[in-house]
């Protein structure tokens, strides 16, 4: 019988990790007033004050965060005027689970909430990489902050820099993972579980890993993904009834939404940073065809 605790089969002491945790809640505040103090004048974040109203109206008032009301609001606060017809609606047009990390912002001002939005947003995707991709120069985390997708979307305060998160996890850890390490293999199921909130983005990457899987007989990656999907969906359902319909009908009114573009930076830095001679490099050609399939849809 296993009397490991988990801290031990990381192999951090539980003092050590305990350490971790505190400089990472530091960070995470100190990083958070300083965008704070440059960003409170001027704050951006368009796609994060769309979650933010969405999240804001449902948990306040009740509504629907697919109501057309909540659209007018985004409208007002970003263009200042009610979008036309043939322009963004500023919809928010996800399932209600992709809310969850947005909800325990919605009390704070606006100008504070999106602070504390961008800060988490870049310590999920440093540590991410860091933890997918030990062995990656660290020049080359630096120059994350250079992609245009990347980039704007720390501006815009969108979902893809989570996305692009877990992908990085998934690449870097699913091809290493060892079959005894079912905490693992459940929390990266759980996480690909979550990215299903764009599913016309991430079928490919859902698809993908779920195979590897299955090959490699990672049951309770499986059982984290199936289970993980079926609480999103009950937690969906608790906060919105009606939100299939609701969500469905409004993608039909606005199919620009599902929609996208291809980033040619993006592709030539995978190109190039997937030739450096650090291990493993099937892990970045890996990440490299996610992002392909993720831009060009």
């Amino acid at each position: 019988m296993n009397n490991q605790s988990p801290a031990s089969r990381t192999g951090l002491p539980l003092q050590k990790l305990g350490l971790i945790s505190l400089l990472l809640v530091f960070a995470y505040v100190l990083l958070t007033g300083a965008i704070y103090q440059v960003t409170k004048e001027n704050t951006p974040g368009t796609d994060f004050f769309i979650y933010y109203a969405a999240g804001r109206n449902t948990i306040t008032n009740g509504q629907s965060p697919y109501i057309d009301t909540v659209g007018a609001q985004s409208q007002l606060a970003i263009l200042k005027r009610y979008s036309q017809n043939n322009e963004d609606q500023l919809r928010f047009v996800y399932p209600p689970y992709a809310l969850i990390p947005i909800l325990p912002l919605v009390s704070f001002p606006f100008p504070l909430a999106q602070a504390a939005w961008m800060a988490y947003s870049v310590l999920v995707l440093f540590l991410a990489f860091v933890f997918a991709f030990p062995t990656a120069p660290r020049w080359l985390l630096a120059s994350l902050l250079v992609l245009y997708p990347i980039f704007f979307g720390f501006l815009l305060g969108n979902f893809d820099i989570l996305i692009i998160s877990v992908l990085f996890l998934l690449a870097g850890k699913m091809p290493h993972l060892q079959p005894g390490n079912k905490t693992g293999q459940a929390f990266l199921g759980i996480c690909l579980a979550w990215i299903t909130i764009k599913p016309q983005f991430t079928w490919f990457y859902i698809l993908f890993f779920l195979l590897m899987a299955i090959k490699k007989n990672f049951w309770s990656f499986l059982i984290g993904f199936a289970g993980g999907l079926a609480a999103f969906l009950a937690f969906s359902f608790c906060l919105v009834p009606n939100w299939i319909l609701e969500w469905t009908n409004l993608l039909k009114r606005y199919p620009s939404y599902t929609g996208g573009k291809i980033s040619i930076p993006l592709n030539a830095y995978f190109v190039v940073f997937s030739t450096m001679p650090f291990r493993p490099r099937s892990d970045f050609f890996l990440t490299h065809d996610a992002f392909l399939w993720f831009l060009c849809n």
